[in-house]
């Protein structure tokens, strides 16, 4: 008979158990590994790179995970307040409200209340943090003034390389930003007022800017004076929702030469100031058809519009760049397109389609397969 043992999780190298727990949630390792066996157990007690999720998590599995887990194993940590989990961020401060997450690097407090902030970045470390996301769903005007100072200090983290934030216009640090910030990924929600050279100024590690603007309201890009000071640093940028004029656009692209990401989703006349109708479609797919959009840069692009809205032109990137889109029955729509399959035979259109909203009131169910 051989001498050799079988392997099993009793047997493996704690680098390997560890790198097992690596790639599963807390819950799992709490409930499951911890009650397998004592060497287990013991080694779910000093592993120290914990995510916790409470995204849409049972009450059940959120109330273990708080009980168990000791704040000093949490690398990671994402609240959300939702209908699935109300009370949540309640509960969490109650649970830690005297203890601290020293060693955690990434924080996301997403859908909270303007006024749990506060209470939950008293027991977090904001010096190791090298990631902070933030949306406030409820603002309070009674914490205006604590919100923006612990804002700042955030920001002003020498360790922060990401930050995304969705909040209150006026809790948005612009035009006022940290002088030479570390950041490297910036996303901006819910904005009115978009500071490009201010942001460029004092943060020079930055190489990706995304920016959404707040709908049914006026935006402005605000662009310093006379600036003629190129930005070389950023090489990727994104607007969504925006609604501006082409020469603002043109402007602010000339003072970024290193840029080779750029996406824009928006409402606006960015066609050269041009009062273009569906009449122009061709004229406009014409622009797309010279030898620097199709041989030299591949980028191919889909005019249409609409036949009960001729003066809405739709004018898009292939594949389409949103995650989500309403389907259109082809019948109702006129298009054109820069595309043809010998410049790419693997191209699709809906490579980026998350999710399709269909009316089926609006199909015909003698062509429902087709359609």
């Amino acid at each position: 008979m051989s001498n050799h043992l079988v392997p099993s999780l009793a047997t493996f190298p704690t680098e390997i158990i560890y790198r097992i727990f690596d790639n599963l949630n807390a819950e799992t390792i709490l409930s499951s590994f911890r009650c397998t066996c004592r060497r287990l157990k013991s080694l779910v007690h000093n592993y120290d790179r914990f995510i916790l999720n409470f995204v849409r998590i049972s009450k059940v599995n959120f109330e273990l995970i708080c009980r168990l887990i000791n704040p000093e194993q949490v690398i990671k940590l994402i609240l959300s307040h939702e209908e699935k989990t109300l009370f949540q961020i309640d509960l969490f401060i109650s649970h830690f409200e005297n203890k601290y997450f020293n060693r955690i690097r990434s924080l996301s407090l997403l859908g909270i209340d303007e006024r749990h902030l506060k209470f939950i970045l008293k027991c977090i470390n904001i010096n190791s943090l090298n990631s902070f996301s933030l949306v406030i769903e409820k603002s309070d005007e009674r914490y205006k003034k604590s919100t923006a100072t612990l804002l700042s200090s955030i920001v002003s983290q020498k360790n922060l390389r990401r930050l995304e934030f969705e909040i209150p216009p006026r809790l948005i640090p612009s035009p006022t930003w940290p002088v030479q910030s570390m950041i490297q990924y910036l996303r901006i929600g819910g904005c009115t007022h978009f500071y490009p050279c201010t942001i460029l100024q004092c943060l020079p590690m930055l190489k990706t800017i995304s920016v959404s603007f707040r709908r049914s309201e006026n935006h402005y890009i605000v662009l310093a004076d006379a600036s003629t000071t190129k930005f070389t640093q950023l090489n990727s940028l994104s607007f969504e929702n925006l609604s501006t004029k082409i020469e603002i656009l043109e402007s602010l692209l000339l003072l970024i030469p290193s840029l080779n990401h750029f996406k824009l989703i928006g409402n606006g006349n960015f066609l050269d100031d041009i009062d273009y109708n569906h009449t122009d479609i061709e004229s406009i797919i014409k622009l797309f058809q010279t030898l620097f959009w199709l041989e030299y840069k591949k980028w191919f692009v889909k005019c249409e519009y609409k036949i009960n809205l001729p003066r809405s032109i739709l004018l898009y990137s292939i594949p389409i760049c949103i995650s989500s889109m309403i389907y259109q029955i082809e019948s109702t729509i006129n298009s054109l397109s820069t595309y043809d399959i010998k410049y790419d035979k693997n191209l699709s259109i809906m490579n980026n389609i998350k999710t399709i909203q269909i009316d089926f009131s609006k199909i015909s169910l003698n062509n429902i397969s087709n359609q």
